[in-house]
């Protein structure tokens, strides 16, 4: 019986398997928090411990995103996400010994950090792997299509915070667990195998490769029809002059130098957006319990940081969807649009630290989110574009500093906030934090300009305005070819004399 493997998917097929995956993916991770968030509450876990916990995770996404970017140039994309999968279960495992007390009640805590920092190794093996891929994939359509991926992402990250809470109070902690560990797994199965994979497993189990064989003998029969030659001949292509060759090569030097002046901007706005939602994330559950802030009698005050954190998510993926209907030309390469969503940032911490009307802080979680989607949209399209052969690399260090202020924020707003004994501390380092990374983005983004952007574009400028006013070159004799020849291949020659000699004779 011949042995036949699966058709290699299409590329809109492939798109969609990726959008499926993160947010399956997200879907999972945040239902896998909001279980550790619930278990630490139980084990009496002080600020100081929460935030340690969530702080050593992040430090482990750090310091592996850049690795597994760097990784995809020697080990399989399609293998790496399928390995996250692997640790997911395994952060799941460590969680559930927790809960059921192995080793004793005092070492559940132990326990919690183990799992999270499984965990973030799981994290750093999907997202710059598969941001990659999309990137890679989309050729001309990247904005679009990772606009889109994020959306989706996004949205299991909001579907998340919303059921997971309702779900673990029905079956508990152990089979909630369970449930979001089962779901990652789905990442063995969706996660599609690119062509060469394919192609290179047919050819290890001695399958005949008979899709890419179709499709090259169809290419090359068109091919041949064009140009009138026979198939399997060899087509000729334009060679390109010297002249646009140069044009074309300052062009992408100047893009990659104009990437490199927004690239470190969106890198510390990504840094501060993701720790100040991580400060969020870990502490507003006590500050809102302390303040009774509530709406009503529909949120209670313990409920209240699912309600923000879910609107906060909300915002997030109405922005991504904004972003992808839009032109990129609106907000791409804008300083003003970075810094007006950094100040609405900052004023909403203002708000939640000194504010205890619930109802005014939900349009603030929504504006928090609008302005987290155009952080990530702007930091993922810029460090796509920075390099062809280093995409993997800058991509893992844009997770890096996702995952670094994810680390920072919470760990010094925690040491604080157990040392001063104000629940209001989180929120004004943040603050403080913003007023920073605003510091050195301007100084990041002049240096870059002054330094290496500017000379570059007054050269190409240069070069530009040198050829529109050079003089129309004339072809000249070679050697052994007459000058009746030469008039005869480049009649323009003759035009141009004429003309030369008309001037002369009327100025004479």
């Amino acid at each position: 019986m011949k042995l036949k493997l699966p058709s290699v998917p299409s590329f809109g097929a492939r798109f969609w398997l990726y959008c499926s995956c993160s947010g399956i993916f997200n879907y999972s991770s945040f239902f896998y928090w909001c279980c550790v968030a619930i278990v630490a509450v139980a084990a009496d876990a002080s600020p100081l411990q929460l935030g340690v916990m969530q702080a050593l995770s992040a430090l482990t996404t750090a310091v592996m995103s850049p690795v597994t970017g760097w990784a995809m140039g020697y080990l399989p994309p399609w293998g790496m996400v399928r390995g996250c999968a692997v640790f997911f279960s395994a952060a799941s495992a460590c969680l559930i010994a927790g809960v059921c007390g192995l080793f004793g009640a005092g070492f559940m805590y132990y326990w919690l950090l183990i799992s999270t920092n499984v965990f973030g190794i799981a994290a750093a093996l999907f997202w710059p792997v598969i941001q990659t891929e999309v990137g890679n994939d989309s050729g001309d359509k990247s904005d679009r299509n990772l606009a889109i991926f994020a959306v989706w992402w996004s949205a299991g990250k909001s579907l998340g915070y919303v059921s997971a809470s309702y779900i673990f109070a029905l079956i508990g902690a152990i089979w909630s667990t369970v449930f979001g560990a089962v779901l990652c797994s789905l990442l063995l199965v969706l996660y599609p195998v690119p062509p060469a994979a394919c192609s290179y497993i047919k050819g290890l189990l001695h399958i005949p490769d008979e899709s890419h064989q179709q499709m090259h003998d169809e290419y090359v029969t068109e091919q041949g029809q064009e140009s009138g030659a026979p198939a399997h001949s060899s087509v000729s292509t334009p060679v390109i002059e010297d002249e646009k060759q140069h044009e074309v090569e300052e062009m992408a030097a100047l893009s990659v130098k104009y990437n490199m002046a927004f690239l470190p901007m969106c890198w510390l706005f990504n840094f501060c957006n993701y720790g100040t939602l991580n400060v969020l994330n870990s502490q507003l559950g006590k500050l809102a319990v302390a303040k009774g802030i509530s709406l009503g009698n529909f949120v209670k005050p313990d409920q209240f940081l699912g309600v923000f954190m879910c609107l906060i998510f909300f915002g997030q993926t109405f922005a991504l969807i904004t972003l992808a209907c839009i032109k990129g030309r609106i907000w791409q390469y804008k300083r003003w649009v970075i810094f007006v969503f950094e100040a609405c940032d900052a004023f909403v911490l203002v708000l939640v630290a000194f504010v205890e009307v619930g109802i005014a802080l939900l349009p603030a979680a929504v504006l928090v989110g609008f302005g987290s989607g155009l952080a990530i949209q702007s930091s993922v399209n810029y460090s796509l574009r920075i390099s062809e052969t280093y995409k993997g690399t800058f991509l893992g260090i844009h997770e890096s500093m996702i995952a670094g202020g994810s680390f920072a924020l919470p760990l010094i707003a925690g040491i604080l906030t157990s040392s001063i004994g104000d629940l209001r501390v989180p929120y004004l380092v943040c603050i403080c934090t913003w007023v920073v990374a605003f510091v050195a983005q301007e100084c990041t983004y002049h240096v870059v300009t002054r330094g290496m952007l500017q000379p570059l574009v007054s050269r190409f400028r240069r070069a530009k305005h040198a050829d529109a006013e050079a003089p129309v070159k004339l072809e000249t004799a070679e050697e052994g070819q007459s000058s009746e020849e030469v008039a005869a291949e480049h009649p323009e020659n003759n035009r141009t004399s004429r003309v030369s000699c008309e001037d002369t004779s009327s100025a004479s």
